[in-house]
C-alpha cells in the first residue's frame, strides 16, 4: 500500500519514481488506486497527476470509507498500487 496525504503532494514525483523503480515491468499486473476525502475539483486535479505520472495504467477511483475517512478527516488524498490477482 502506498499513500500520501494532500501535505505530502510536493513530494508525489519521489515516491512516484519509487513505485515505477520496483514495480518495473510488472504494468500489466497491478492496478492504481485513488482514494480520497478531498473535493471533486482536488480530486479531478490528483488523477490527472497520477494518470500522467504512470500513463496506460488503469486508475481506480473512489472515496475513502467513513471508518477510514473520521479519523484522516477532510483533504486525504492517496495512491495504492496493487497486484491483480490471477485466479482462474
Amino acid at each position: 500500500l502506498f499513500a500520501l496525504s494532500l501535505t505530502d503532494a510536493p513530494h508525489f514525483s519521489k515516491y512516484g519514481t519509487r513505485i515505477k523503480e520496483r514495480f518495473a515491468t510488472k504494468e500489466q499486473q497491478l492496478i492504481l488506486g485513488v482514494a480520497y476525502t478531498s473535493d471533486e475539483e482536488t480530486v479531478k486535479e490528483w488523477v490527472d497527476e497520477v494518470r500522467a505520472r504512470f500513463p496506460g495504467m488503469d486508475i481506480i477511483v473512489r472515496p475513502l470509507s467513513l471508518s477510514v475517512a473520521c479519523h484522516i478527516g477532510r483533504g486525504a488524498l492517496a495512491v495504492t498500487c496493487t497486484k491483480i490477482a490471477d485466479i482462474q
